[in-house]
């Protein structure tokens, strides 16, 4: 389970976030889609440990629908792009899509030309051992595998200096090399992102029944909707997106009792995000029902969250608190 951090602690609500928008630079993004009629979201192929059931994949999939409801009315206007994994960028930059989903935060070139406007998902490094120590002091003097990443191995060095244990680090290529090492019984213990290492421990659980993942997280990357730094205006709109899906669970608005809420609350913040009082879907280009519809069709951040990591899917992950998911820059704004 997870603490809802009350409003006062926050420091932030969504009028806030609609005076942080109002002067906006303009951008050209939002238009082109307007104009093509259906939203380009990227999608970057994961790690493809267990193809047939891939629950990063099936998020990202629906928060494309739901925004897709936000600026069309109609969750069939979108399509869906595999990009291979680290060239989000490349394909931002050449106008091939018009965000990325569930994307990380890009480090492969100092200048940063694409941003990270709505932080979604925490996916935190995990370790797993496969001879089912969950303790991390037993990694001491051991071998670490992982994927050829360097966040991957700056997450492995701090993660040993923090709890004052050494081993290697060896790092692979692909998903098919790491596996075949492990299955070859050449390494006991694997470094992943958790939702791959949740699959991974999948693929491998009948070669090793006993393995386990230790109570330790090396790292916490987000992953949200990244665009390009340039265009302000489609910043705005995506960002406003992810802040309305958590904004309604901490009002305790759900798909369910959206319609009760929206005829019987007289809070600002509500009627703010409801698109009842204020000029935020103006400022966007959307028209005032935009968040309405979007948690009517598919809810607040935590019931997507439910549908693909929740106690009951195939992957369950427990969840961070939701202060680590709200947008940093926002923050930045309201506080300057």
């Amino acid at each position: 389970m997870f603490s809802v951090i009350r409003r006062g602690q926050m420091c932030l609500s969504f009028i806030f976030f609609c005076l942080s928008i109002e002067q906006s630079l303009a951008g050209s993004i939002r238009d082109k889609v307007e104009d093509r009629g259906y939203l380009r979201c990227g999608i970057e192929r994961s790690v493809p440990f267990l193809s047939k059931s891939n629950p990063l994949e099936n998020a990202a999939r629906e928060y494309c629908q739901a925004l897709t409801v936000a600026l069309f009315r109609d969750k069939s206007a979108v399509k869906i792009i595999h990009i291979p994994s680290g060239e989000s960028t490349s394909y931002l930059a050449n106008n091939k899509i018009d965000l990325v989903m569930l994307a990380g935060i890009d480090r492969s070139t100092k200048i940063q030309k694409t941003i990270l406007s709505a932080p979604l998902l925490i996916n935190g490094m995990k370790i797993l051992n496969l001879k089912g120590d969950k303790a991390p002091q037993r990694l001491n003097g051991k071998r670490v595998c992982t994927l050829n990443n360097k966040l991957n191995s700056q997450g492995l060095a701090v993660f040993g200096q923090k709890q004052q244990i050494s081993f290697s680090v060896l790092s692979y290529d692909t998903p098919e090399q790491l596996l075949e090492v492990v299955l070859n019984h050449s390494c006991k213990v694997i470094a992943l992102p958790r939702i791959e290492l949740l699959q991974f421990k999948q693929k491998i659980r009948l070669a090793f029944p006993l393995a386990e993942i230790i109570n330790s997280t090396i790292s916490k990357p987000k992953l949200g909707i990244r665009v390009l730094a340039s265009d302000q205006e489609w910043i705005n709109v995506t960002s406003a997106f992810g802040h309305a899906l958590l904004e309604a669970e901490i009002e305790n608005i759900s798909s369910e009792n959206i319609d009760i809420v929206a005829s019987t609350s007289t809070k600002q913040a509500v009627q703010e995000l409801l698109g009842l009082r204020g000029g935020l879907a103006l400022s966007l280009g959307l028209d005032k029902q935009w968040a309405y519809r979007v948690i009517k069709t598919h809810g607040n951040y935590n019931e997507i969250y439910q549908r693909h990591f929740g106690e009951n899917s195939l992957f369950p992950i427990t969840r961070d608190p939701i202060s680590l998911l709200l947008n940093e820059s926002v923050y930045k704004s309201i506080q300057n």
